[in-house]
């Protein structure tokens, strides 16, 4: 059976559920993580204190050695991040905020369709649940609820938990994960 892990970020499904996906890769199974935002705006056109979250090429290249370490492939969607994409956010903090309408996730039709795709192949696929309420996390947990429910594969999507559930505060504040949040002194983080 194929695995599809769909990360929002470069990092996010090696932090999230880098464990299962190296079980899973050793167990033969072909183990594919899709990520969707792995692009922005040229580094000479952002202030250097900022350039760091926007180098796709070393970023790119670290996704590419974590993934193969852990035996999977690789797609990236070029879609840029909330962070880069005007309208412009009021501040760094806002991308973890959740925009009350729907019709502001642009990315959420092309995303969608590659999850689609994935499913009707046959995939199983992993999306995360959108802990800690970044944008991009959301609007990616979004596509896979809605391609979920329309067509009818519920038994072929998985949800994860985002890295941001090692944390109390994001996990108190996420519809499913704070039904189980973790002891004052027990946190992962």
């Amino acid at each position: 059976m194929d695995i599809a892990v769909v990360s929002p970020h470069l990092d996010d499904a090696v932090l999230s559920l880098g464990g299962l996906i190296g079980r899973q890769a050793e167990a033969g199974h072909n183990v594919e993580v899709v990520t969707c935002f792995t692009a922005g705006p040229p580094l000479d056109s952002l202030p250097a204190n900022r350039r760091v979250f926007a180098d796709y090429t070393a970023r790119r290249a670290e996704d590419e050695r974590s993934l193969a370490n852990l035996g999977a492939s690789h797609r990236w969607l070029n879609r840029w991040e909330r962070t880069w994409r005007d309208p412009p956010l009021p501040g760094p903090l806002h991308a973890f905020r959740t925009p009350p309408d729907v019709g502001v996730f642009a990315e959420l039709c092309p995303i969608r369709a590659v999850i689609g795709d994935m499913v009707h192949r046959g995939a199983l696929v992993y999306a995360p649940l959108g802990v800690g309420n970044h944008v991009d996390h959301v609007e990616v947990a979004l596509a896979a609820i809605s391609e979920m429910v329309e067509s009818e594969t519920f038994s072929r999507l998985r949800f994860y938990e985002d890295s941001y559930a090692m944390s109390r505060l994001p996990r108190r504040r996420h519809f499913v994960t704070r039904r189980h949040t973790w002891t004052r002194f027990g946190a992962p983080a």
